[in-house]
C-alpha cells in the first residue's frame, strides 16, 4: 500500500471519530509540497480550533443551563410541597375553628337544657376534629342528661384513654 493511501485511511478514521484536528495534523506533512493546500489546511485548523472552543463553551453553557433547570425544578417541587402543607394546616385550622364554634354552641345548648341539640353540635365538632376531648366530655354530659348512660360511659372512657 502506498504511504499516501495509508495516510488517507488514517485520516478517514480520524474524521469518522470526529477528531478533525488530529486529521489535519496528520494531513499537513503530505501537504507541504502544495502551498495552497497547506494554507487551506492551516485555515481549516484555525476555524476548527475556534469551533471546538465554542462547542466546549456551549457545552458548558448547556450543562449550566441543565443544572440550573434541575435546581429550579427541585426548588419548585419543594415550594409545591410547602404550599400543600400550608393548605393542610389551613384546612386543619379552619376545621379546628369550626369545631370550637360547634363545642361552644353545644355548651350553650346544655345551659338551655336542649340536650339533643347539644349532642348534635358535639357530633359535628367531633367530625371536624375527632380527637377533641372537650367535645367528647360535653357530649357525654349531654348524653347523661338524656339518660343514655352507655353512650355517655363510652365518651368518658375515650376522654380518659386519650388524655393519658
Amino acid at each position: 500500500m502506498h504511504p499516501f493511501e495509508s495516510a488517507k485511511k488514517k485520516i478517514n478514521q480520524l474524521l469518522s471519530m470526529d477528531r478533525m484536528a488530529d486529521a489535519i495534523k496528520e494531513l499537513k506533512p503530505w501537504a507541504t509540497d502544495h502551498q495552497d493546500l497547506y494554507a487551506e489546511l492551516d485555515g481549516l485548523g484555525a476555524r476548527l480550533d475556534s469551533n471546538q472552543r465554542m462547542r466546549r463553551k456551549e457545552q458548558i453553557d448547556i450543562d449550566k443551563y441543565i443544572q440550573l433547570q434541575n435546581q429550579a425544578r427541585e426548588a419548585f417541587q419543594g415550594i409545591l410541597k410547602d404550599i400543600d402543607q400550608l393548605l393542610d394546616i389551613k384546612k386543619m385550622s379552619e376545621a379546628s375553628i369550626r369545631a370550637v364554634k360547634q363545642v361552644n354552641l353545644g355548651r350553650e345548648s346544655i345551659e338551655k337544657k336542649k340536650f339533643n341539640d347539644a349532642v348534635g353540635f358535639f357530633e359535628v365538632a367531633l367530625e371536624l376534629k375527632p380527637d377533641d376531648l372537650e367535645a367528647l366530655f360535653y357530649r357525654g354530659t349531654a348524653l347523661i342528661a338524656l339518660g343514655q348512660w352507655l353512650e355517655a360511659f363510652e365518651d368518658f372512657s375515650l376522654v380518659i384513654h386519650k388524655s393519658r
